[in-house]
């Protein structure tokens, strides 16, 4: 067949259409959604199925109708990352698991954790697994790559499988090997660091500072600083019961022990469950955030959230956790992510979020940061500025509200506990982050099994509210009256499908 083969795409119709589960492993979410809906592209008009055509209605009405994933359905193709709201990889993974799509495009989020059947799994050449010269990075992807290859035809309908490793358009497979060795020698990241000079250097010098400068110290370099530190603290009398502290005395590195002994000082008086829970979070940014609370804890409390305390709070979060060195955010963004968070919390729908975007950037003329180098063009209301737009307000939601902002918004809260006690420590934000809401009953019905979109359908529904099990005495939620609510929800909808599948 190779004969009549010009491209990749061709080469995955040409296998793939003999099977309904072919997945494409991707290396990144930009490279899953641009590769499914160029290969969507290339196929001609398909038959759609009911529950196919029920999934494009759904997630076009969740999202938004000139989404790439709503034109990708069309042709039996998906993609799948972990931006995606867990709604929308819920019906993707449920429509793959029946073969009502062909094609899977998707990270590793996906090939690596969902179980599913597989007939095909075709492994793009990236630079994240092919073998290079750097032989210290390559046990790794020798992993990655057996990982993804032993995932073809290992799920319940298939007994064998077949892996494609496909050339991508600027690499090719160099190297064999990767596909000859299978057993791999594993060292941990204690162990590459104690074998390499110049990573020991690195962590004496991260145990030295006194100023926090992420040019100069790596992340990784820091994190196992502040571990070393946080177990001296731990396990101040006998350094044979630390798994690391034992690894750097058999080695003879008792000045790094002395630096971390040293450095430990500064976090002493702070709680040991806020610095050991937080063991990334820089040392010196930790101490400015507990001295700041315990001058005047009360003052410090979470106030209720609105709008304009969302700014306060986030402002005062810039110059506390010196988010312009942590986190590369510039105090111009706040105003953004203030707006997109009060939306996020107060149980503003997606596709409205959506909306609102879109109407800001149409009546403002906004420029799009498409291809980092290029001309930023200015927002024309195409279906490729409008899917950008989706993407990143998606990405958004979660990279910076469900985990930057709820780790900092969480940490906060634990120095207040450690201060004040739970009692008097108010409200947690990280929560409302986590969940998209402020309601502790659409936080209960998440807790419960269902969506953040069905949760406050329920929530905001006087007949569908009725359905719930409430303990009279604690105003807690018990559960649903399943059946009756069914009856009241309309068949085939996400929330219908959602009801069903709880106990």
């Amino acid at each position: 067949i190779l004969k009549n083969i010009k491209s990749n795409s061709d080469f995955i119709l040409t296998i793939g259409k003999k099977n309904h589960s072919n997945m494409i492993y991707c290396s990144s979410r930009a490279k899953a959604i641009a590769d499914a809906f160029s290969f969507s592209n290339e196929i001609s008009q398909i038959k759609i199925s009911i529950p196919l055509n029920d999934a494009i209605e759904k997630i076009g009405s969740y999202i938004h109708q000139s989404y790439y994933l709503v034109e990708c359905l069309k042709k039996g193709v998906a993609y799948h990352h972990g931006q995606l709201p867990l709604v929308i990889r819920n019906i993707i993974e449920d429509l793959f698991r029946t073969g009502h799509i062909d094609y899977m495009f998707c990270t590793p989020t996906l090939i690596e954790g969902v179980n599913m059947p597989t007939k095909n799994i075709f492994i793009n050449c990236e630079d994240k697994i092919r073998l290079t010269k750097d032989k210290k990075r390559n046990a790794n992807k020798t992993l990655t790559f057996w990982n993804l290859a032993g995932r073809a035809g290992r799920y319940r309908k298939e007994l064998a499988g077949n892996i494609f490793c496909l050339p991508s358009a600027d690499k090719k497979w160099d190297s064999t090997e990767i596909f000859k060795i299978k057993k791999i020698k594993l060292t941990t990241t204690i162990d590459k660091k104690l074998d390499s000079s110049s990573s020991l250097k690195k962590i004496e010098e991260a145990l030295e500072y006194n100023e926090f400068d992420e040019e100069v110290i790596n992340k990784t370099i820091e994190y196992l600083a502040n571990i070393i530190c946080i177990d001296t603290l731990r396990f101040p009398n006998n350094f044979e019961e630390s798994f690391i502290l034992k690894k750097f005395k058999s080695q003879h590195l008792k000045d790094i022990l002395e630096l971390a002994k040293k450095r430990s000082e500064m976090i002493k008086n702070i709680s040991f469950d806020v610095i050991n829970s937080y063991k990334s979070l820089n040392f010196e940014i930790q101490r400015k955030v507990y001295r700041k609370v315990k001058t005047a804890p009360s003052e410090h409390v979470l106030p209720e959230f609105t709008y304009d305390n969302c700014l306060t709070l986030l402002n005062k979060f810039l110059e506390l956790y010196e988010w312009e060195k942590t986190e590369k955010m510039k105090s111009n963004q706040i105003k953004f992510f203030g707006f997109l968070m009060n939306d996020w919390v107060n149980g503003t729908p997606i596709n409205e979020m959506i909306t609102k975007a879109i109407k800001y950037h149409k009546d403002n003329q906004v420029e799009l940061y498409i291809d980092h180098g290029k001309e930023k063009p200015i927002f024309n209301g195409s279906k490729e500025h409008i899917n950008h737009i989706i993407d990143n307000l998606l990405e958004n939601i979660e990279k910076k509200l469900r985990y930057t902002f709820e780790r900092y918004f969480n940490h906060y809260h634990k120095v207040l506990i450690s201060v004040l006690g739970e009692d008097k420590a108010g409200q947690n934000w990280a929560t409302f982050l986590e969940y998209g809401s402020k309601h502790p009953l659409v936080i209960a019905m998440q807790n419960l099994g269902v969506s953040r979109y069905t949760a406050q359908k329920i929530f905001k529904d006087k007949e569908l509210k009725k359905c719930l099990v409430i303990n009279s005495e604690t105003k807690q939620l018990m559960g649903f009256n399943k059946q009756e609510l069914l009856n009241k929800l309309k068949i085939n909808s996400i929330e219908y499908d959602e009801v069903t599948l709880i106990v």
